[in-house]
């Protein structure tokens, strides 16, 4: 993708979608890495927390929102602020379509922000 520049970025423009489908393995080893245990590595580590199944980790999802962004914004851009809320639990092997859209721009002093409003 071309870099976007501030000047070409309007609200209501659309990002993505960048299609995630992380299997066990991606999320076991996300987890390990991550030094997450129990419902992140398997069915059974699940049932020893009280839950009845493995789940990705909000990290891991949170990265693929970022993943997107960073994506579309380009070497020149500048990711200063993500925030995130959780809405439902996600299993391994389901695919997720990550987007974004642009909700706003604006520029304070010498510095051109954009805001979106990014979901999977």
């Amino acid at each position: 993708m071309s870099q976007p520049y501030f000047e070409d970025v309007e609200p209501g423009d659309e990002i993505g979608p960048l299609i995630k489908q992380p299997t066990r393995e991606e999320v076991r080893t996300f987890a390990k890495l991550s030094h997450l245990s129990g419902r992140f590595i398997s069915e059974e580590g699940a049932l020893d927390e009280g839950t009845d199944r493995m789940i990705v980790s909000s990290w891991q999802s949170m990265g693929y929102l970022a993943q997107l962004i960073t994506n579309w914004m380009g070497q020149e851009g500048l990711l200063s602020k993500l925030q995130v809320s959780f809405h439902r639990v996600v299993e391994p092997e389901r695919r997720l379509e990550c987007r974004a859209v642009v909700t706003d721009t604006l520029t304070l002093e010498d510095r051109h922000i954009v805001m979106l409003d990014a979901f999977m």
